[in-house]
Protein backbone atom coordinates (compact mmCIF):
# COMPACT_ATOMS: atom_id res chain seq x y z
CA UNK A 1 0.00 0.00 0.00
CA UNK A 2 1.20 3.36 -0.73
CA UNK A 3 1.23 6.64 0.80
CA UNK A 4 -0.89 7.55 -1.90
CA UNK A 5 -3.98 5.77 -1.59
CA UNK A 6 -5.28 6.56 1.73
CA UNK A 7 -4.92 10.19 0.72
CA UNK A 8 -7.26 9.53 -2.64
CA UNK A 9 -9.87 7.72 -0.23
CA UNK A 10 -10.36 10.52 1.75
CA UNK A 11 -10.55 12.43 -1.12
CA UNK A 12 -13.28 9.89 -2.26
CA UNK A 13 -15.01 10.18 0.83
CA UNK A 14 -15.52 14.10 1.23
CA UNK A 15 -17.71 14.10 -2.02
CA UNK A 16 -20.75 12.41 -0.53
CA UNK A 17 -23.73 14.05 -1.60
CA UNK A 18 -26.14 16.10 0.76
CA UNK A 19 -29.68 15.13 1.69
CA UNK A 20 -31.80 15.62 -1.51
CA UNK A 21 -33.79 18.90 -1.53
CA UNK A 22 -37.45 19.22 -0.39
CA UNK A 23 -39.83 19.75 -2.64
CA UNK A 24 -41.09 22.82 -4.10
CA UNK A 25 -44.20 23.83 -2.68
CA UNK A 26 -47.11 24.18 -5.44
CA UNK A 27 -44.80 22.18 -7.81
CA UNK A 28 -46.27 18.69 -9.44
CA UNK A 29 -45.28 15.88 -7.38
CA UNK A 30 -42.23 13.77 -9.00
CA UNK A 31 -43.55 10.93 -11.03
CA UNK A 32 -42.97 7.42 -9.54
CA UNK A 33 -39.90 5.73 -10.46
CA UNK A 34 -40.97 2.37 -10.46
CA UNK A 35 -44.41 0.36 -10.30
CA UNK A 36 -43.43 -0.30 -6.49
CA UNK A 37 -43.95 3.04 -5.50
CA UNK A 38 -46.78 3.92 -7.86
CA UNK A 39 -48.61 0.95 -6.02
CA UNK A 40 -47.42 2.01 -2.63
CA UNK A 41 -49.12 6.08 -3.62
CA UNK A 42 -52.35 3.62 -3.56
CA UNK A 43 -52.38 1.25 -1.34
CA UNK A 44 -50.98 2.90 2.04
CA UNK A 45 -53.98 5.63 1.98
CA UNK A 46 -55.76 2.06 1.87
CA UNK A 47 -53.83 0.11 4.46
CA UNK A 48 -54.46 2.90 6.76
CA UNK A 49 -58.14 3.40 5.79
CA UNK A 50 -58.26 -0.29 6.32
CA UNK A 51 -56.40 -0.42 9.53
CA UNK A 52 -58.30 2.56 11.14
CA UNK A 53 -61.65 0.59 10.94
CA UNK A 54 -59.56 -2.48 12.16
CA UNK A 55 -60.70 -4.16 9.15
CA UNK A 56 -58.79 -7.91 8.48
CA UNK A 57 -57.98 -6.98 4.99
CA UNK A 58 -57.57 -4.30 1.83
CA UNK A 59 -60.52 -5.01 -0.47
CA UNK A 60 -60.81 -3.17 -3.85
CA UNK A 61 -63.55 -1.23 -1.78
CA UNK A 62 -60.94 1.14 -0.11
CA UNK A 63 -59.15 1.81 -2.86
CA UNK A 64 -62.30 4.21 -4.18
CA UNK A 65 -62.29 5.45 -0.84
CA UNK A 66 -58.62 6.28 -0.72
CA UNK A 67 -58.65 7.93 -4.23
CA UNK A 68 -62.06 10.06 -3.07
CA UNK A 69 -60.31 11.33 -0.01
CA UNK A 70 -57.58 12.50 -2.44
CA UNK A 71 -60.39 14.70 -3.94
CA UNK A 72 -59.16 15.00 -7.21
CA UNK A 73 -61.40 17.01 -10.07
CA UNK A 74 -60.73 14.13 -12.57
CA UNK A 75 -62.38 11.88 -10.20
CA UNK A 76 -65.34 13.53 -9.23
CA UNK A 77 -65.94 14.61 -13.35
CA UNK A 78 -66.04 10.48 -13.63
CA UNK A 79 -68.16 9.87 -10.99
CA UNK A 80 -70.33 12.86 -12.45
CA UNK A 81 -70.42 10.93 -15.50
CA UNK A 82 -71.72 7.97 -13.74
CA UNK A 83 -74.11 10.15 -12.30
CA UNK A 84 -72.73 8.72 -8.41
CA UNK A 85 -71.81 11.49 -6.11
CA UNK A 86 -68.56 10.45 -3.85
CA UNK A 87 -70.97 10.18 -0.36
CA UNK A 88 -73.17 7.11 -2.46
CA UNK A 89 -69.77 5.28 -3.40
CA UNK A 90 -68.76 5.55 0.27
CA UNK A 91 -72.13 4.33 1.76
CA UNK A 92 -72.33 1.92 -0.46
CA UNK A 93 -69.41 0.38 0.23
CA UNK A 94 -69.78 0.86 4.04
CA UNK A 95 -73.09 -0.93 3.57
CA UNK A 96 -71.39 -3.54 2.00
CA UNK A 97 -69.02 -4.02 3.90
CA UNK A 98 -71.54 -4.09 7.07
CA UNK A 99 -73.77 -6.71 5.18
CA UNK A 100 -70.55 -8.79 5.49
CA UNK A 101 -69.16 -8.72 1.90
CA UNK A 102 -65.25 -8.50 0.79
CA UNK A 103 -63.25 -9.66 -2.38
CA UNK A 104 -63.13 -13.07 -1.20
CA UNK A 105 -62.74 -14.99 1.83
CA UNK A 106 -61.43 -12.86 5.07
CA UNK A 107 -57.79 -12.42 5.99
CA UNK A 108 -57.34 -14.80 9.40
CA UNK A 109 -53.79 -14.59 10.07
CA UNK A 110 -51.48 -12.08 12.19
CA UNK A 111 -49.53 -9.85 9.67
CA UNK A 112 -45.48 -9.34 10.64
CA UNK A 113 -45.94 -5.66 10.39
CA UNK A 114 -49.90 -5.32 11.84
CA UNK A 115 -50.91 -3.60 8.16
CA UNK A 116 -53.83 -5.30 6.96
CA UNK A 117 -52.60 -7.24 3.36
CA UNK A 118 -53.87 -6.45 0.01
CA UNK A 119 -56.36 -8.99 -1.58
CA UNK A 120 -55.46 -10.42 -4.87
CA UNK A 121 -58.67 -8.47 -6.51
CA UNK A 122 -57.32 -5.01 -5.30
CA UNK A 123 -54.01 -5.92 -6.87
CA UNK A 124 -54.64 -6.80 -9.77
CA UNK A 125 -56.93 -3.92 -10.73
CA UNK A 126 -53.56 -2.09 -9.50
CA UNK A 127 -51.48 -3.21 -11.66
CA UNK A 128 -53.83 -3.25 -14.55
CA UNK A 129 -54.12 0.63 -14.39
CA UNK A 130 -49.82 0.73 -13.91
CA UNK A 131 -49.19 -1.13 -17.41
CA UNK A 132 -52.16 0.63 -18.91
CA UNK A 133 -50.71 4.28 -18.31
CA UNK A 134 -49.82 6.36 -20.65
CA UNK A 135 -47.72 8.42 -18.40
CA UNK A 136 -45.19 6.10 -17.48
CA UNK A 137 -45.38 4.79 -13.72
CA UNK A 138 -48.24 7.60 -12.36
CA UNK A 139 -51.41 6.11 -11.32
CA UNK A 140 -54.59 8.02 -12.47
CA UNK A 141 -56.98 8.33 -9.93
CA UNK A 142 -59.98 8.49 -12.84
CA UNK A 143 -58.27 5.67 -14.73
CA UNK A 144 -58.44 3.63 -11.60
CA UNK A 145 -62.04 4.22 -10.66
CA UNK A 146 -62.97 3.34 -14.49
CA UNK A 147 -60.57 0.30 -13.77
CA UNK A 148 -62.26 -0.58 -10.52
CA UNK A 149 -66.15 0.31 -12.54
CA UNK A 150 -65.38 -1.98 -15.10
CA UNK A 151 -63.99 -5.47 -12.34
CA UNK A 152 -66.32 -8.15 -10.97
CA UNK A 153 -65.23 -7.08 -7.79
CA UNK A 154 -66.89 -5.55 -4.70
CA UNK A 155 -66.34 -1.83 -5.46
CA UNK A 156 -67.18 -2.87 -9.33
CA UNK A 157 -70.22 -4.38 -7.97
CA UNK A 158 -70.57 -1.06 -5.74
CA UNK A 159 -70.23 1.15 -8.73
CA UNK A 160 -71.97 -0.27 -11.51
CA UNK A 161 -75.18 -0.78 -8.93
CA UNK A 162 -75.03 3.61 -7.95
CA UNK A 163 -74.78 4.07 -11.71
CA UNK A 164 -77.56 1.86 -12.52
CA UNK A 165 -79.84 3.36 -9.97
CA UNK A 166 -79.22 6.80 -11.33
CA UNK A 167 -78.83 5.73 -15.34
CA UNK A 168 -79.05 8.32 -17.47
CA UNK A 169 -78.05 8.07 -21.76
CA UNK A 170 -74.61 8.75 -21.01
CA UNK A 171 -74.50 5.87 -18.48
CA UNK A 172 -76.26 3.30 -20.60
CA UNK A 173 -73.34 3.89 -23.27
CA UNK A 174 -70.85 3.24 -20.57
CA UNK A 175 -72.24 -0.40 -19.34
CA UNK A 176 -69.12 -2.80 -19.28
CA UNK A 177 -72.23 -5.25 -20.26
CA UNK A 178 -72.70 -3.89 -24.23
CA UNK A 179 -69.32 -4.51 -24.88
CA UNK A 180 -70.00 -7.87 -25.16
Amino acid sequence: MTASTPRRFLHRRQKVPGPPSAAVPGEPAAMPANRSSARRAVINPAQKDAWEQRQTQVDTGHLPLAILDASDDQVAAELAAQGVTAEQVRNAIEEAWDAGTTDGKPWRFPTPDGLPPITLNASLVIDQVIQTSETGFAINPAALLVALTNSRCLAGTVLYRLRTLSTTPDNIARCPCQDT
